[in-house]
């Protein structure tokens, strides 16, 4: 299996992201987030996953958080050492020493941004409200973006993830009038399943909150070559242990 062979190629701490294109009829695609580095592992990565036949786009450790929308595979080290934040695998649970493997599922959209300017939160809600509802944000950004976060008091993940979700709005009648909500939230809903049953009860013109807190994730990644940050459609679906692997 492909799983198998990925901590022996890479050789430390990962996280690894699984997608969806939907342009590629069910064609599934590897994001692998990780404390990499750069060097041989790091190009016998991707060179592996070329050879599954994916678009391979490499975000250096030392770059920016440049992800060409296009991808198939996207190879970004976690900078952990840089951030001011717990990486994603503590944030779950894990010992900072672990090796972890996190899935996420999505790809359906991608926004950019810079910063934090004095225009953020406009920004944020605007890319916020441009989303498509049924598929968490994954937020990857630049270490410069989080020390700003956290002069602005967001000294955690946690309350900037708290902000997002208390900021990401639609109306009832917007929320439900997509395909894939009602495909796959509105029998939730009609369950009394929370908070789906909530936003089913709201009347059309109503300002509802479309992700939970739970829902939301923030991977700090690159080279502080400039301040950017993207929001990329990936909703958590498993973060495992895979030092078994070794």
């Amino acid at each position: 299996m492909a799983e198998d062979r990925i901590d022996d190629l890479i050789g430390r701490r990962l996280a690894l992201y699984a997608y969806l294109e939907p342009l590629l009829t069910g064609r599934r695609v590897l994001e692998i987030s990780s404390a990499v580095g750069r060097g041989a592992a790091h190009e016998q990565s991707t060179q592996y996953l070329r050879g599954l036949g994916a678009r391979v786009v490499s975000v250096d450790r030392d770059a920016s958080v440049q992800v060409d929308d296009r991808f198939d595979v996207v190879v970004i080290p976690e900078a952990e050492e840089r951030s001011p934040w717990q990486p994603l695998h503590v944030q779950k649970g894990f010992k900072p020493t672990d090796s972890v493997a996190s899935i996420f599922f999505g790809g359906w959209y991608t926004h950019a941004g810079y910063g934090p300017r004095a225009t953020w939160q406009e920004k944020m809600r605007r890319s916020l409200a441009a989303v498509e509802q049924y598929s968490q944000p994954l937020f990857v950004m630049d270490p410069i973006v989080a020390r700003g976060f956290v002069d602005l008091g967001f000294n955690t993940k946690e309350k900037l993830i708290a902000w997002c979700a208390d900021n990401a709005l639609m109306t009832a009648r917007e929320y439900w009038d997509n395909q894939w909500i009602q495909y796959l939230m509105r029998p939730r809903a009609v369950a009394g399943v929370e908070p789906y049953a909530s936003r089913f009860k709201a009347k059309p013109d109503e300002v509802i909150t479309i992700f939970e807190p739970s829902e939301i994730n923030i991977v700090v990644a690159g080279g502080e070559t400039q301040g950017a940050w993207k929001m990329i459609s990936g909703s958590l679906r498993a973060t495992v242990s895979i030092d078994a692997w070794r």
